[in-house]
């Protein structure tokens, strides 16, 4: 695990600042159980819509907290728009219509502004962090100008851009999807749909990403994956999308310290078509995949070596036309939440010993351009 200590730029910037004062959300079982978010991506003002989740895995009625930026108004083609930290304190969104990020505190009163920062690109789509050091993937070549990567240290709700932290990806627009760390911090992996490749960026202690490797998927374009313990990267591939039937897949591979991508389970098959996103269980035994144009959501094992097993390939149907896209898993392990392209979101509870999924809730009526998911 990577251990960052940043130079004293980081901590003369701190010391004049008023920082919030965060509460830990927590509670009696009589309580909600825990909170859903996702933002509208609305043109002009994009919103962060707060669902309180219930214990049964139904959702109230969202709150409305506007982000100070701006959403684009359509789909973004990505996974990881919206950013809940792993303590829950702290809510992290890509502003893909201002390219600029802002960062909530989530406290018991609901969620305070903290930060809003230039994304240090274009069309900022997809977030990750670990421990203090965040990245964000800018799809700027689909905005006329080049796709990217950029650092922040993270602290204290607020982001400050690292020196030497951005690089280009393998051409100056690529389409991509998403960016993750591996599980241990050392790399970066981002996936290009425009040209079919996998991206992996080392590293080093200060936080600054080396040149990216990059690998062909063997059913492009790769599109949503997750980033499992040991260092396992599970990806979806589209397989030429609405137009190649029921060819869709999904693939694991082992991360080497370098960079390099060594295959574990290869084109593991649907029978569904474009399979695009992808989300694992919290004790990683499950994975599921959202077949966009099928309207399902398949259903994998996860074998404690990475390799994946095909349980159902339509594990899950939220409803025709509901063209399910990200998904995210309740912090029990319980739940899992997709979020719809028709304006909703479906809830489905996981059976813990064969990841069965059963109908618990749905939301409809919200906006068409929803744009990220996390769960608590």
């Amino acid at each position: 695990m990577k251990v960052l200590t940043h130079s004293t730029w980081l901590a003369s910037c701190l010391t004049a600042m008023a920082l919030p004062t965060v509460t830990a959300q927590a509670g009696p079982s009589s309580e909600p159980a825990g909170v859903v978010y996702t933002a509208d991506n609305a043109t002009g003002t994009n919103h962060i819509l707060e669902f309180i989740r219930k214990a049964n895995g139904t959702l109230e009625a969202p709150t409305v907290v506007a982000t100070g930026g701006a959403g684009t108004g359509a789909s973004l083609g990505n996974q990881g728009g919206v950013l809940l930290t792993s303590d829950g304190r702290w809510l992290i969104v890509a502003n893909a219509g201002s390219d600029d990020i802002s960062v909530f505190a989530a406290t018991d009163s609901g969620l305070q502004l903290t930060d809003r920062v230039g994304s240090q690109g274009q069309l900022p789509i997809s977030l990750t962090l670990h421990g203090d050091l965040l990245y964000v993937l800018n799809a700027g070549g689909e905005a006329g100008g080049t796709d990217s990567i950029a650092g922040f240290v993270f602290a204290f709700g607020h982001l400050f851009p690292l020196p030497g932290a951005t690089s280009a990806l393998s051409a100056n627009n690529t389409d991509p999807a998403e960016i993750s760390f591996t599980s241990d911090g050392d790399t970066l992996v981002v996936t290009e749909k425009g040209t079919g490749l996998i991206d992996t960026f080392t590293v080093d202690d200060l936080g600054i990403a080396s040149l990216a490797k990059t690998y062909s998927s063997p059913a492009p374009p790769p599109y949503g994956f997750a980033a499992g313990k040991d260092d396992r990267i599970y990806v979806t591939q589209a397989a030429g999308g609405a137009g190649n039937p029921g060819a869709s897949s999904v693939s694991s591979y082992n991360v080497r310290a370098d960079g390099r991508l060594d295959p574990i389970s290869v084109s593991v098959p649907t029978f569904q078509t474009a399979a695009c996103w992808l989300v694992l269980s919290r004790g990683e035994q499950f994975a599921y995949a959202a077949n966009t144009p099928n309207d399902s959501v398949s259903s994998f094992r996860v074998r404690n070596n990475g390799r994946l097993e095909l349980l159902k390939s339509k594990a899950a149907l939220p409803g025709a036309g509901s063209h399910p896209a990200e998904m995210g898993v309740s912090l029990n392990d319980q739940f899992l939440y997709t979020l719809n392209g028709n304006g909703s979101i479906s809830a489905y509870r996981i059976t813990s010993f064969d990841g069965i999924l059963t109908p618990a809730a749905q939301v409809s009526g919200l906006p068409t351009t929803l744009n990220g998911l996390a769960v608590r």
